[in-house]
């Protein structure tokens, strides 16, 4: 057509631009029909192809009811189907004794029928596939007319088992689990048996559900060969460039096989029917359906078809899309192209599933979040479901784009989140598994992250002050030393009062300073002990410390008022005094709990003023009653954790 021509093509309606098209090519849709397959009953025009001739003599050929004398080589056992051109028979080849299936004319009289029998036996013959019936025998009957015998199909076309299921052979198994998986496994068997016929430059031009046997064994076979046509020269075939009748079936065609283009004729032509039969397996209907075949030729001239479901898979929606291209330029290369474009998504798919539960589960995670009473564990709980969802999704298909972007998406809200709750270093788990790093929030963790570090140092430094300032260490210790020590001096005290009385012993200033003297040597070496074996903190030093100096104190005390020459019994009732306000003020500067020990002290020192006589004796109960306090106030808490 030139340029005139197609102008006026496009400013036509869908109908018009069909009918003048078809007109230029002398040929009137109207006068169009279809067989029971639904195939147009239009022949091509005579190609220059050599008609084929059968290359051996006529064989006998009998019904199973006529009696014949010689021994026939087929015994007809009733009809299997008929086609707008021939029709199949159930035989038995009497030779090996076993069924087949011969293919003989409805008409034998039209010998365009006859070369075109012909010509699918020579076809079907060449292609030596799995999924192709093989053919046995080329002959003709006792009357002449050609046929072929080939194997016997026992099974059911794919067409019935896609209207009803409980139609598939037993040996097909997975359909009720899985329809969609199980039609396109047989979809990419009817691509490779394409591709094998493409392989010897044999293009089909009618597949279809119908033209698909699925046998009882398993077995799927690709039938029908009578519309095929050669892409390379060969004298016995009809070739591709010759074709320019419409033949075909309307609701399946290629754009460039309703617009009898023989020059767009490909491999591609073939996969274009192969996406219309993928088509229906999702949509239930052929791509072109309409109420008259009028109607389905004028879309699929304009390669109109309705849009896929919208729960079709991404994927699944481009290789259909790309397989119905009206360019063949732009649709699948060769029909192996598509079947693994087919075998791809069948495995993608788990990730699919995969990836779509897990956006259930992010959808969860979403709700919580944006819930100010959530429960933070049902939030936990649904992102790591979401988290592991995503992540089998990809380890199941490591490109599957949703399954990355939704991991993404759930990561960097659980990481805003732990942010928001002042936690950062589950914030910075979750960043390591980004599969996107985001710079700003990187910046952001980052920065909480050293503020943490920062608020730890000083929660560390408070910490350690605290141990520092806390006067209960060594507590044990200290009080058994305590406990020893007011048990010597009322033993002491008791012995020396005893001995005073007795005559055996004075007890003035120098028994006095002595005594005091060894008090203050075991102080230091207590404290030195401690200090040495105990590790003491800085409170508990201080306090070691300030025994110490109360010790030299209290010796300085004892030689100031011998040289003073203060009354001994006064002395000693000024040194109880001095001693209980040392021990209540170290109370209230350290440990309350040894306000009562200088509380002893002074008691002692009111007992000394009221019985002076008995002054050595109420200091050593003073002593046992003081330090004993102390001891029990430090030795009880210690003990009672221990026993816990």
């Amino acid at each position: 057509m030139n340029a005139q021509t197609d102008a006026t093509l496009a400013a036509q309606d869908p109908v018009a631009r069909l009918d003048a098209h078809l007109a230029t090519l002398g040929l009137a849709v109207t006068d169009l029909t279809v067989d029971s397959n639904g195939t147009l009953t239009t022949l091509d025009a005579p190609s220059s192809a050599k008609s084929p001739t059968v290359e051996r003599s006529a064989f006998p050929i009998v019904r199973a009811s006529e009696v014949r004398a010689e021994q026939p080589e087929l015994f007809i056992h009733a009809l299997l189907g008929e086609g707008g051109m021939g029709r199949v028979l159930a035989a038995e080849q009497v030779a090996l004794r076993r069924e087949v299936a011969v293919k003989v004319l409805r008409d034998t009289q039209d010998p365009r029928a006859n070369r075109d029998l012909l010509r699918e036996a020579i076809i079907a013959g060449r292609l030596e596939h799995p999924n192709i019936v093989p053919v046995y025998l080329l002959g003709t009957s006792p009357d002449g007319a050609p046929l072929f015998v080939m194997r016997r199909i026992e099974g059911v076309p794919w067409s019935k088992v896609l209207t009803d299921p409980t139609q598939a052979p037993p040996f097909f198994t997975g359909l009720d689990e899985d329809p969609l998986a199980f039609h396109l496994g047989i979809l990419g068997r009817v691509c490779e048996a394409t591709h094998f016929a493409h392989s010897r430059g044999i293009l089909h031009r009618d597949l279809k559900p119908d033209n698909v046997m699925l046998g009882t064994f398993g077995e799927v076979y690709v039938v029908d060969w009578g519309l095929a046509v050669s892409l390379v020269d060969d004298p016995f075939l009809p070739l591709a460039r010759d074709a320019t009748t419409l033949v075909g079936t309307p609701r399946y065609m290629a754009p460039e096989m309703t617009a009898c283009n023989p020059v767009a004729l490909s491999p591609r032509t073939d996969v274009f029917l192969l996406g219309a039969i993928l088509y229906e397996l999702i949509t239930q209907r052929a791509p072109f359906e309409g109420a008259t075949i009028h109607q389905c030729l004028v879309r699929s001239f304009e390669c109109s078809f309705d849009e896929l479901p919208t729960s079709t898979a991404e994927e699944l929606r481009a290789i259909v899309h790309q397989a119905l291209e009206r360019s063949p330029d732009a649709r699948h290369t060769t029909a192996d192209q598509l079947r693994r474009a087919l075998q791809d998504f069948l495995q993608h798919r788990t990730s699919h599933a995969l990836a779509h539960e897990a956006h259930t589960r992010e959808d969860t995670v979403h709700a919580l979040l944006r819930d100010p009473s959530r429960d933070e564990t049902a939030l936990q709980q649904a992102f790591t479901e979401c988290r592991f969802g995503y992540l089998q999704a990809l380890r199941a298909w490591s490109e599957n784009l949703a399954a990355q972007e939704g991991l993404q998406r759930a990561l960097e809200q659980m990481i805003a989140h732990h942010l928001a709750c002042k936690n950062p270093k589950s914030a910075s788990a979750l960043l390591t598994q980004l599969p996107h790093p985001v710079p700003s929030l990187t910046l952001r963790v980052e920065t909480a992250l050293r503020a943490e570090q920062e608020s730890l140092k000083r929660l560390e430094a408070l910490e350690g002050f605290a141990r520092d300032q806390d006067p209960t260490q060594t507590m044990r210790t200290r009080g058994i030393l305590l406990l020893s020590m007011g048990v010597f001096y009322l033993a002491l005290s008791v012995a020396t009062g005893a001995a005073v009385r007795a005559g055996w012993m004075p007890f003035g200033y120098r028994e006095a300073i002595a005594a005091i003297t060894f008090n203050a040597v075991i102080s230091v070496a207590a404290s030195v002990y401690v200090w040495r074996t105990q590790r003491p903190n800085a409170a508990v030093r201080r306090l070691l410390l300030v025994a110490m100096l109360m010790g030299v104190g209290l010796v300085s005390h004892w030689v100031v008022s011998w040289i003073l020459h203060v009354p001994i019994h006064v002395a000693l009732t000024q040194f109880l005094w001095w001693v209980s306000g040392g021990w209540i003020m170290v109370g209230l500067l350290f440990d309350r709990r040894v306000i009562a020990t200088g509380l002893s002290f002074g008691a002692g020192a009111i007992a000394v003023m009221l019985w002076p006589t008995l002054e050595l004796e109420i200091f050593g109960v003073t002593a046992l009653l003081a330090y004993g306090s102390a001891a029990m106030s430090w030795f009880l808490p210690s003990q009672t954790t221990t026993m816990s």
